[in-house]
């Protein structure tokens, strides 16, 4: 789909702008160089996204760009800024705000063109994995793994946020463009636990009930969307699910 391999270019675009943060005082002809690779690749995002391609470079043919239907409004003052600015602030938040347009556009774009997909779909079969992400909880909190508890309490939390989020209808769930910060209020409305907030804060003892916690919602939240669990209960069903695995 047009639309994702967008959101994959728009990734490239972001680590142009990543290599400056590795750079405690860069010059301006660094983060220009930088800038304008990050517009040059956003470019091509947009290029990709709107399923067209400019006969010229941006520098000849603006036209073209502010022709496009899929674009940010301001784009022709943030390309001026980046290309023409002598403030090494105003270039990197130019390029920024850019990219953080452009990203908003895909996903706007992504949930309009996608249908949502039911809670049911999205959690059929899917039991088993978060069950083995809480095994890792359970075993982070017997064993006093700080670490462990830190990993496995973000892969779970995540995992379920991303679920629930696109089970509401947004599409965007499962982009590449999409983080944390885009699912966590459809994971803070049905009052489960935050077991990442629990985990780093150490308190390990806490979070082992509030695992048991996030267990039991969860299940019955996948019940009451009529959703098999699909748990292993012995050897021979084991057996059975790994014969009849498609």
């Amino acid at each position: 789909m047009m639309l994702e391999k967008a959101s994959r270019i728009l990734l490239d675009a972001a680590s142009h702008l990543a290599v400056l943060q590795t750079h405690a005082e860069p010059t301006l002809t660094a983060i220009r160089s930088e800038a304008v690779k990050t517009l040059d690749t956003m470019l091509h995002c947009l290029a990709v996204a709107n399923q067209t391609y400019f006969s010229t470079g941006f520098g000849r043919n603006l036209e073209e760009l502010l022709a496009l239907p899929v674009r940010p409004d301001d784009i022709e003052e943030q390309i001026s800024t980046i290309v023409e600015s002598q403030q090494r602030e105003a270039i990197i938040e130019g390029a920024s705000s850019l990219l953080g347009s452009i990203r908003a556009l895909l996903l706007s774009e992504l949930h309009s063109s996608q249908p949502g997909r039911s809670c049911s779909e999205l959690f059929t079969a899917y039991y088993p994995e978060i069950k083995g992400g809480l095994n890792k909880l359970y075993s982070a909190c017997r064993t006093g793994n700080r670490y462990l508890a830190v990993s496995a309490a973000v892969t779970v939390q995540y995992e379920v946020a991303q679920f629930l989020h696109a089970s509401e209808g947004e599409s965007d769930g499962f982009s590449v463009l999409s983080g944390y910060a885009d699912y966590e209020s459809a994971y803070d409305r049905h009052g489960l636990p935050d077991l990442v907030g629990l985990a780093s804060a150490g308190d390990l003892g806490k979070l082992r009930k509030a695992t048991d916690v996030f267990d039991r919602m969860i299940r019955e939240l996948i019940r009451t969307h009529g959703v098999a669990l699909n748990e292993v209960t012995s050897p021979e069903e084991m057996t059975d699910q790994l014969w009849n695995a498609p």
